[in-house]
């Protein structure tokens, strides 16, 4: 994997995962000071804002991960200790960007909240599956 591309995807991780958990803190967790407050936190919409912003760069990376690190190990079978953990993320990544996209456009309260639980749920997933795989936890093996 080119250190570019490692970069990327860091960077897409940092951003995106920051202001998911700082959005979800404020949305979920936080209580408005004002009871008529449309928000639960003064900084709740940028957040919201900065996630959307930042997510192309993390759907980018796993564009050029995909290329360069995923589909190389799978048609070549490098590390198969690994394997596991890779395959997990790789699934989860796809139901998290989708449902991502999905709660943006849905109209129905509802669909949203069916969003907004799978997007949380794969998020979360994929965060620790990324962590799991970037530290080499189930492989028997240290991360190099």
């Amino acid at each position: 994997m080119k250190r570019g591309d490692t970069w990327l995807l860091w960077a897409g991780v940092a951003t995106v995962g920051a202001t998911g958990i700082a959005y979800g803190w404020m949305r979920y967790l936080c209580t408005p000071g004002d009871p008529f407050a449309a928000i639960n936190h003064p900084w709740q919409p940028a957040m919201q804002g900065l996630h959307i912003l930042c997510a192309p760069i993390l759907v980018a990376a796993l564009g050029t991960i995909w290329g360069g690190h995923a589909r190389p190990r799978l048609t070549l079978g490098a590390r198969p200790e690994r394997r596991l953990t890779g395959l997990a993320v790789l699934l989860v990544s796809g139901a998290m960007v989708l449902s991502g996209y999905a709660l943006q456009v849905a109209a129905d309260a509802t669909w949203r909240r069916v969003w907004v639980v799978a997007h949380v749920a794969c998020s979360v997933a994929w965060l620790a599956g990324t962590g799991a795989h970037a530290l080499g936890f189930g492989s028997g093996v240290e991360a190099r």
